[in-house]
C-alpha cells in the first residue's frame, strides 16, 4: 500500500510516497520529490500538479510490481490518477466528495416483451437516504462509526467504484471513501484508508529530532539528500 501526499517545508513543498505493511502497521519511506514550483491544482491545466504526482507515481510502480493497493487522500480522487493506477493494473483507495455524484446500479431483472437495452442505473444517490445501502456494522477500533457499502457508479470518473460510507452515529456526519476494485471488501477499504495516517510518523520524528525542514542546500543532490535521507533514517531499523 502506497500513501501520498504533499508536505511543505518552509518556501518548498515536498511530494512524498511510503509504503506501509498492513499487518504490522509499519510505514516505510520510498520516495520525495520536490513539487516544481507555479504547477496549477486544477486538473484541466496543461500540466499541473496532478500530472507531476501521476508521473512521480508511475515511476514507482516499476520498484513495487506486488503493491496493488494506493492510498491517498481527497486530492487524488482525479481521473488522470485513477485511470493511470487502473491501467497498470493497479487500484486506488482515496476519500470522495461529501456530495459526490453517484449513481445506483439497477439490478431490476428485465420484463418480458421488453424492447431495446435495459436501464443501467437506478436514480442518484441522495445521502439521507441508506435503504438502498448495506450496513455492515460497526468499525473496529471506532465502534460510534457504522459502515455502510455499494457498489456505485461515479459519474465524473466513468466507472463503478466500492463505495464506502462511514456515518459517525454521534454527530450523524459521514465520510465517503471509494476503492476502484469494486469487489475489495468493505471493511478492508476502512482499515486501508486508517493505515494511511503511519506515514505521519515518519515526518514527525525526520522534522522534529532530524531538522527535516532546516536545510538551507541550495544544490538540487544535497537537497535530494536531505529529504530522503532524513526520512530514512527514522525508521525504526535505523536506530
Amino acid at each position: 500500500m502506497l500513501p501520498s501526499e504533499d508536505l511543505k517545508l518552509g518556501y518548498w513543498t515536498v511530494a512524498r510516497w511510503r509504503c506501509i505493511d498492513v499487518n504490522s502497521a509499519q510505514a516505510y519511506f520510498l520516495d520525495a520529490d520536490q513539487t516544481p514550483p507555479g504547477l496549477s491544482k486544477k486538473e484541466g491545466s496543461k500540466y499541473s500538479r496532478t500530472d507531476f504526482y501521476l508521473e512521480q507515481l508511475l515511476d514507482c510502480l516499476k520498484h513495487l510490481p506486488s503493491i496493488v493497493y494506493y492510498v491517498a487522500d481527497g486530492f487524488y480522487d482525479k481521473s488522470k490518477i485513477i485511470n493511470g493506477l487502473v491501467e497498470n493494473e493497479k487500484h486506488l483507495i482515496t476519500k470522495l466528495r461529501t456530495d459526490a455524484n453517484l449513481k445506483y446500479l439497477n439490478h431490476k431483472p428485465r420484463k418480458d416483451r421488453q424492447k431495446g437495452a435495459s436501464r443501467k442505473y437506478n436514480g442518484k444517490v441522495k445521502f439521507d437516504d441508506l435503504s438502498k445501502w448495506d450496513l455492515i456494522g460497526s468499525d473496529e477500533k471506532y465502534p460510534h462509526l457504522a459502515i455502510y457499502t455499494q457498489k456505485l457508479f461515479a459519474v465524473s470518473f466513468d466507472r463503478t467504484l466500492r463505495v464506502v460510507l462511514l456515518l459517525n452515529t454521534k454527530t450523524n456526519k459521514y465520510v465517503l471513501l471509494a476503492c476502484t476494485d469494486a469487489e475489495l471488501d468493505a471493511r478492508l477499504v476502512v482499515k486501508y484508508y486508517q493505515l494511511r495516517f503511519q506515514i505521519e510518523f515518519i515526518f514527525r520524528d525526520a522534522k522534529q529530532f532530524m531538522g527535516l525542514d532546516n536545510c538551507q542546500a541550495r544544490d538540487e543532490n544535497k537537497l535530494d539528500y536531505h529529504r530522503t535521507g532524513d526520512p530514512v533514517q527514522c525508521l525504526p531499523e535505523c536506530r
